[in-house]
């Protein structure tokens, strides 16, 4: 059976009441095709007019598959962030980098004004040579970004809270990039404002999670919260995405298959309020491992949101084996809404 969840209201900034929706299926008006965010475009490479370029075989690096890569990334990373921003390419080729990531715990590879950018996803790989003990990619500072390039995580499951790709500052963007045998997280940001997550397709070869695991985490820093972050039209395929700030964005996500939780959990109060969640799809979530509940197996909801002030709208859930839409929040005025 279909339900359909319908708002007079849809589009308007409006507060949830408190209540729970759970049916094994649950579809909103306005539908989106199946597929429709893997038609993101893929997003342009930044100017490198007047400013340093480093190629990272220029600083050594083979890209043979054999070769560990991870000091000559080091060295071109450094030497950008030394001239005060620029562009690292990394052309065509597949890196291996060292279990203990490109830098040493909590120093970051990419800082402020840096670009790291591959000649394509699909051509410019980095791969981890065995079990995650750090991030493989640590950014932090402002006005930087992470494009076109490809992670390959090996299918390893490292310690809680490490990914492939963690993010930190303001004003920054991973947009085109894959992650692939993801363990673990493959995008983690902490805290931070005006940022995009975007067209990154992140996938995990194993079901289920023990402990938990997710595609894309968004989390506080030092206990601030992100503000104004965009999560939009990534593709996750095997784990779902987890979201906490303010004013948010989670809009033309493809979740499938997530095996944790929900295809799409956005935290309540006090680390949430007023996100804004459209036109995502999440299917075919099945049940894993649960913490919360005492370390059992628990069923897989499409959406579930707790935050003040949410926006829902245009959003489709199927084949999930929990519900379709949980819904909820602390103290909201009513909106009217209809349950077909």
């Amino acid at each position: 059976m279909v339900s359909k969840f319908i708002s007079p209201l849809m589009g308007q900034t409006c507060p949830l009441p408190s209540f729970l929706i759970g049916a094994a299926s649950a579809l909103l008006v306005l539908q989106l095709p199946r597929g429709y965010c893997q038609n993101a475009p893929e997003p342009a490479a930044p100017a490198t007019s007047g400013q340093t370029v480093a190629d990272v075989k220029t600083y050594g690096a083979v890209g043979d598959g054999r070769t560990n890569d991870t000091d000559s990334f080091n060295a071109a990373l450094k030497s950008v962030a030394e001239a005060r921003g620029g562009t690292c390419v990394v052309p065509k080729g597949t890196y291996i980098i060292s279990a203990s990531g490109i830098t040493a715990p909590h120093e970051p590879a990419v800082s402020s004004d840096v670009h790291l950018v591959g000649e394509g996803r699909s051509v410019s790989v980095l791969k981890v040579d065995g079990m995650p003990r750090n991030h493989l990619l640590q950014c932090d500072g402002d006005n930087w970004t992470v494009e076109n390039l490809t992670f390959n995580m090996g299918d390893y499951t490292p310690s809680v809270g490490l990914s492939a790709i963690t993010c930190k500052g303001n004003n920054w963007r991973v947009g085109n990039c894959a992650i692939v045998k993801s363990g673990r997280w493959g995008i983690a940001a902490f805290g931070g404002n005006n940022w995009s997550i975007e067209g990154n397709y992140i996938s995990r070869t194993v079901p289920g999670a023990r402990p938990a695991t997710g595609a894309i985490l968004v989390s506080a820093r030092a206990g601030v919260w992100s503000s104004h972050g965009r999560v939009v039209g990534n593709d996750c395929d095997g784990a779902g995405i987890t979201f906490s700030g303010d004013n948010g964005i989670i809009a033309r996500n493809e979740v499938s298959r997530s095996g944790f939780g929900s295809g799409i959990f956005v935290q309540g109060l006090p680390s949430t309020h007023a996100p804004t969640i459209s036109g995502n799809i999440c299917s075919d979530g099945s049940s894993g491992y649960d913490a919360a509940q005492g370390g059992g197996w628990w069923s897989v909801n499409g959406f579930e949101t707790w935050a003040p002030n949410s926006v829902i709208y245009n959003n489709i859930a199927h084949d999930n084996d929990g519900g379709g839409f949980a819904i909820g929040g602390q103290k909201q005025h009513r909106c009217r809404e209809q349950i077909l």
